[in-house]
């Protein structure tokens, strides 16, 4: 019974990791996918866009 028991922490313990990693790949691409969209718009921005658009995004932190 007591073999039971670990198998199924065993299981359990590797599906909370599966989920983490999961989540952490989604944050990571979420990221990445927000990191091109800003970049993308810094360049289509002259000088003085560049510099109020990077004022905003340091207020937002």
């Amino acid at each position: 019974m007591d073999l039971l028991i670990m198998e199924q922490e065993k299981r359990r313990e590797s599906w909370l990791v599966g989920q983490g990693l999961t989540l952490m790949l989604v944050v990571i691409i979420f990221a990445l996918i927000v990191n091109y969209k800003n970049c993308k718009r810094l360049k289509e921005a002259d000088l003085k866009e560049r510099l109020q658009a990077f004022a905003a995004d340091l207020v937002e932190v």
